[in-house]
């Protein structure tokens, strides 16, 4: 048998960590949004009784989002193939590869660590200052999602397609149920 060449290795762990990031802030962000929603379209897609279980659920694919961005750019960091290093890797816009499709992932993936993470300091910043800025996160989900586009070596295979649009498909339909339920409220007032 045939080992396995480490350049293969690391741009399958690297497209792989990035597609799982995808799917996984995907999947947490709709989520997210439609438990966050008001008494209107939201609350009639989650009942009221999910309560603790749907955070403890968002908030452990954040988590795993989080470990899959971390693996992602651990691996495009050593990638042989690649060559870019760790400050290439870490630096939004300084990768010699793809500049503008990495730096726009490296912007997101900063985002999402930083708004994710704030929801273990909103005691100290305010719950509603943390709910403020926490709306950002769908901005840097599409920046997420614009780099995988721009810059995934897969985006034009089916399994790619199969595994990536149901999630991203589920978030815009979130969005679009929380800006309906949004301007009737407002049309209320």
């Amino acid at each position: 048998m045939t080992p396995v060449p480490a350049v293969a290795l690391d741009w399958s762990v690297d497209r792989a960590a990035g597609i799982a990031a995808l799917v996984l802030a995907s999947l947490s962000v709709a989520g997210g949004i439609i438990s966050a929603a008001g008494p209107g379209l939201g609350r009639a897609l989650v009942p009221r009784g999910l309560g603790a279980a749907g955070r403890g659920l968002h908030e452990a694919l954040a988590l795993a989002t989080l470990a899959a961005i971390f693996i992602h750019v651990l691996a495009f960091a050593t990638d042989p193939f690649f060559a870019v290093g760790t400050a290439a890797a870490l630096v939004p816009f300084a990768s010699p590869v793809r500049t503008l499709e990495v730096g726009i992932g490296q912007v997101a993936a900063y985002g999402i660590a930083a708004l994710g993470l704030a929801y273990y300091a909103r005691g100290r910043i305010g719950a509603a200052r943390w709910r403020r800025a926490h709306r950002w996160i769908a901005t840097f989900w599409a920046l997420a999602a614009l780099h995988t586009f721009l810059a995934g070596s897969d985006v034009d295979r089916v399994w790619f397609a199969v595994a990536v649009l149901p999630p991203v498909f589920a978030v815009l339909v979130a969005l679009g149920l929380h800006w309906l339920e949004r301007m009737d409220a407002a049309a209320r007032t």
